[in-house]
């Protein structure tokens, strides 16, 4: 079960464009406190070269945040190119594997973070420090030149992405790793692979409740439970196998008369 709601986390597309936004948030909120002076004052702690004036660090800032928009527009655009191209191509797989990819979701958040970060610092500026020098937009301009070099990277992998050899390496590492995983359960002696099951057993049928691809099989779990109760557990299906709603997997399970 934990397995499983990580497994759920970790392919969510959300989550990890979520977490640079709220640190984004909290960037946003503490160097509005550095601005405002209420309890230390950036004139403090940093020289006057790392400070603006406020109406430069408006006009700093709300470029930022049109070009941070624009920038996640274009990014999400490029990713529904390569999903395009993919959906036609290949398998809905592959097209779950980009959406979740590390490089992608990271790249979205980055951009998603620097509007956030742009847009609430704006509002976070009142009038009344007018007079005060703040660093909010020094602290924009380096986010800025973060963005770009990660927006390289992006496009690098992207391009690197689509390449049929490199998909097809991933394939193969991927498919390497599970083998691997398959043959050390089998070594365990705890399950076999059989053709038929034993004779004079009582089957009873699971169906599939949704459709969709078998992402994970607790194997482990299942020999726990067959032992607990004295069952003989069919399982032809294996993770990557699309089944259908109400279909059946072939004699999951064969109870003892």
């Amino acid at each position: 079960m934990v397995r499983k709601i990580w497994l759920r986390i970790k392919y969510s597309f959300w989550l990890e464009p979520a977490v640079i936004m709220l640190m984004s948030f909290m960037l946003a909120v503490i160097t509005g406190i550095f601005d405002s002076g209420r309890w230390i004052t950036a004139n403090e702690l940093l020289p006057s070269f790392m400070l603006t004036g406020l109406d430069l660090a408006h006009t700093i800032l709300s470029i930022t945040s049109a070009a941070m928009l624009t920038m996640t527009i274009f990014t999400f655009s490029t990713t529904m190119v390569v999903l395009t191209t993919y959906s036609s191509q290949y398998s809905p797989r592959v097209i779950r594997n980009f959406l979740t990819d590390d490089e992608t979701v990271r790249t979205l958040g980055i951009f998603l973070g620097g509007f956030i970060y742009s847009i609430m610092t704006l509002s976070f500026m009142k009038t009344s420090l007018s007079s005060r020098q703040v660093i909010s937009a020094n602290i924009s301009i380096v986010y800025i030149i973060g963005c770009l070099i990660q927006f390289l990277l992006y496009v690098n992998h992207v391009g690197s992405f689509i390449q049929v050899k490199n998909l097809i390496q991933r394939l193969h590492d991927q498919a390497d790793v599970c083998i691997h995983e398959y043959r050390d359960l089998l070594a365990k002696g705890e399950i076999s692979q059989i053709e038929e099951p034993p004779s004079g057993l009582r089957e009873h049928k699971i169906f599939f409740k949704k459709y969709g691809y078998i992402r994970l099989v607790d194997y482990d779990g299942l020999i726990r439970y067959a032992a607990e109760i004295k069952v003989y557990l069919q399982l032809p299906k294996i993770p990557g196998i699309f089944v259908t709603e109400g279909s059946y997997a072939k004699s999951e399970c064969l109870q003892e008369l």
